[in-house]
């Protein structure tokens, strides 16, 4: 089975059946065709996938639940409609909070007269809406609720009309989209919470991150995130099966493969590294296979600019929302390598986010942005960025410009983080017209600031991050290519149990993610001399040459104005050229 696809819906309060029509004559094939239609014309689900086993559905004449998930074990759909039917909505919300994988859960209730559709608590599932004239649309895909706007006239066909400019802005300074935004008005995002319709009224109650009580000794804790990580990957194999798992040879993707290993058949493990030009950890992630005795494979990216700029294009229709992450393309290709030997994939997202990989990076931050005050930077970094693109408009050299306009985003995010963690309430003073607090989330706020110390709040915060960028493409590629996404450091019980350890264990000295690097030294789960061993970390500064990267963008700027939305968007995407399609 392969558990990918996606859910969408409406519900219509005035009788508009040219908006359910529109929504489907839009289907975002990508994400398989339409398996089955459960609701009414007033209110319906509807869910697509690869094959008719996508989804676990309870459906008699009353009540519809129907759930996308890659690890069915863990939902039991008989006890989601007991809390549903009894305790709405304190017992259901209380259910779906402690589902540790990663969901879309959607409830058709027809003698009720409501909608709800529910994403997981980790954040990994998204769902996008938008309300026309009381009458409600939904989908995983953005693309197919563009789509759908567009037809019936909902989304005007000048870009800059469509867009949202205050979550450019947020984009442009950070990277990633809005929390519960997207960069298109109306339409809005669902992660981590419930959307509930009913009548006239929209709710949206969000899940609370609870963290667990853990051991107090280095070596209860060690034995404690062994025994979680076994239960995390136990719970997402799947029997007879190729799995796949992209191979670093880092702490965590390593520390993945040895427990998969030692669950399932060595044999039907096959580790994918990915490599070009400088950048090359393929001996360590080899030296790592050997010693699992698992399949391993390198994967090279070509070498012509030409045939990158092409997979790259590719890459990029993957993505629902733009992304500059420079690991898209790489990330892209060596998933689509790995999908023609299996359809499960394993990575190593949140093991840096949740036991300090970063911490190292974080002090950079903040020493950062102590400098700035001390120079009394200007308080918007935004408006800096766009007066410094103005100045070297007709730089010869790109990449002058790109390290200037990356650099800047960096100084951003510098202050970013250092008031999220230290100053939150002094966020909308320092940011304009509160575009940071709107971006972050006040609930997401507030949490931080019931953390007990630094280094959690910036777990936190960088935890968010991930799941708006990262996890965000890798959840669109995997439902694309057919893969189920397996990350089992976002495995909620995991998370909670590493948001609760006291970081003294997690850092020892200069050694990062101290605590993975025991659990693989006792468990014997990779070659001793690689337990400590720092990695080069991963770079896309060098993927496009400078002439390309100038011939490039020149083109993209001189074919601007004629750019549809989707077309802007999607020039966005790209790390080195975004910036260049402000002016």
């Amino acid at each position: 089975m392969t558990r990918t696809g996606g859910v969408f819906g409406y519900y219509i309060n005035n009788s508009s059946r040219e908006i359910a029509d529109a929504l489907i004559n839009n289907i975002d094939k990508t994400r398989g065709d339409i398996l089955q239609v459960l609701g009414d014309s007033h209110g319906a689900l509807i869910i697509q996938g690869h094959t008719p086993h996508d989804f676990l559905i309870l459906n008699d004449d009353k009540l519809t639940l129907a759930v996308l998930t890659d690890a069915p074990s863990q939902i039991d759909l008989k006890s989601i409609k007991l809390a549903y039917t009894k305790d709405y909505p304190q017992g259901l919300i209380r259910i779906l909070n402690d589902i540790p994988v990663d969901f879309i859960l959607g409830i058709h209730d027809t003698i009720k007269k409501r909608i709800i559709i529910a994403c997981d608590a980790t954040g990994i599932r998204k769902i996008y809406y938008s309300t026309i004239n009381w009458n409600l649309v939904f989908s995983s895909s953005l693309r197919q609720l563009i789509k759908t706007l567009r037809e019936i006239g909902a989304i005007k066909e000048n870009i800059w009309e469509a867009i949202d400019i205050s979550a450019l802005r947020i984009y442009l300074a950070y990277g990633i989209s809005p929390i519960n935004r997207t960069l298109i008005k109306g339409v809005r995002k669902l992660s981590q919470g419930l959307l509930i319709i009913s009548g006239t009224n929209l709710i949206i109650e969000q899940f609370r991150f609870i963290p667990e009580s853990v051991a107090n000794s280095e070596e209860e804790l060690v034995r404690d995130i062994y025994n979680l990580l076994m239960t995390s990957i136990n719970t997402r194999v799947e029997r007879s099966k190729v799995h796949g798992i992209l191979l670093s040879g880092g702490i965590d993707s390593s520390i993945i493969a040895s427990i998969l290993s030692r669950i399932y058949s060595p044999e039907k493990i096959l580790a994918v590294n990915l490599s070009y030009d400088l950048y090359s950890e393929a001996d360590k992630a080899r030296e790592v296979a050997n010693y699992l005795g698992i399949r391993f494979i390198e994967v090279k990216l070509p070498q012509n600019h030409d045939e990158r700029y092409r997979i790259f294009k590719e890459a990029v229709a993957f993505l629902d929302e733009p992304n500059v992450r420079g690991s898209l393309l790489p990330r892209y290709f060596a998933l689509k390598t790995l999908r023609e030997y299996g359809d499960v994939v394993f990575l190593g997202e949140g093991g840096d986010e949740l036991f300090l990989g970063y911490w190292m990076s974080y002090w950079n931050w903040n020493n950062s942005f102590k400098y700035l005050l001390l120079r009394r930077f200007p308080k918007s970094i935004y408006d800096v960025v766009i007066k410094l693109m103005k100045t070297f408009r007709h730089v010869v050299n790109i990449r002058n410009l790109v390290d200037i306009a990356e650099h800047i985003r960096d100084l951003d995010t510098t202050i970013l983080i250092y008031f999220s963690i230290h100053r939150p309430s002094s966020l909308e003073t320092f940011f304009s017209n509160s575009t940071t607090t709107d971006f972050l989330d006040r609930d997401l706020l507030s949490k931080i600031k019931s953390q007990l110390d630094v280094p959690r709040k910036t777990s936190l915060l960088l935890l968010n991050f991930l799941l708006h960028s990262d996890v965000l493409f890798d959840e669109n590629i995997c439902s694309r290519l057919g893969m189920r996404l397996k990350l089992p450091f976002l495995d909620l019980k995991v998370m909670r149990y590493a948001m609760s350890i006291d970081p003294k264990y997690k850092l020892k000295g200069n050694v990062t993610k101290y605590l993975l690097r025991r659990v693989a030294e006792e468990e014997k789960l990779i070659p001793k001399k690689l337990v400590y061993q720092e990695k080069l970390g991963f770079t896309s500064r060098y993927i496009f040459s400078n002439d390309f990267l100038l011939a490039t963008c020149r083109e993209a700027l001189s074919n601007l104005e004629q750019s549809s939305v989707k077309e802007l968007l999607l020039r966005m995407c790209n790390m080195q050229e975004y910036y260049l399609t402000l002016y």
